[in-house]
């Protein structure tokens, strides 16, 4: 599987090595290039990440917040946590959980298929590193264990995980940049995770 994994990430990089030939050519605000990697490079890292985003391989972050700096034109040792909160971007990590919750979701709901029974192999026969053992420490993490233990199919249960998962997320990421001596003065003047006006208003590389 880490081969599969790391052929996307190599073909998501032609694809973004394309997109700066393309953003050295044509004149292009921050949104606009984030869109067109949404569209263009992302599908690529995520393919199937429903399966292999369990695993929690790292390299799809790595190729994701590469490109981030990239287009926001700052040195690649620019702490992450800045980055994320200035264009309110998630990891595509935790793209990857919402991914695989909701996928899990699905393979509850069908309880006829083929796929709901070798999971619940699965569940009946206990290994590390399965893919049921994974979402359930997964559920364990984020304090819903009982859903295991207790589904209903008539409740959708992806909106609650989803905002659970972003809720965590910017609890850590609060704490990492209050946390780094690079971001001292950082966190005294940013509190939200959010896109900030400035990055659409100033053209400019310099001045943002």
């Amino acid at each position: 599987m880490i081969h599969a994994v790391k052929g996307l990430n190599d073909q998501a990089l032609k694809t973004y090595n394309n997109l700066l030939s393309l953003f050295d050519k044509l004149d292009m605000d921050i949104k606009t290039k984030l869109s067109l990697i949404d569209a263009m490079v992302v599908p690529i890292l995520l393919y199937c990440s429903e399966v292999w985003g369990i695993y929690n391989f790292t390299d799809v972050d790595k190729i994701h917040i590469r490109f981030c700096k990239n287009i926001f034109d700052v040195k690649q040792q620019t702490p992450n946590a800045c980055i994320y909160g200035e264009l309110g971007r998630y990891p595509l990590s935790l793209i990857t959980k919402e991914r695989f919750i909701k996928f899990w979701t699905k393979i509850m709901k069908s309880d006829s298929s083929p796929i709901h029974n070798i999971y619940f192999d699965l569940c009946n026969h206990y290994n590390l590193r399965s893919w049921a053992t994974r979402i359930h420490s997964v559920f364990d993490h984020l304090g819903y264990t009982t859903i295991l233990q207790d589904y209903n199919a008539i409740i959708n249960y992806f909106p609650m995980l989803k905002q659970r998962l972003h809720d965590q997320y910017l609890q850590d990421w609060s704490t990492n940049i209050r946390a780094s001596p690079k971001l001292e003065h950082y966190c005294k003047f940013k509190d939200t995770f959010c896109f900030e006006d400035y990055l659409s208003k100033l053209q400019s590389n310099e001045l943002r």
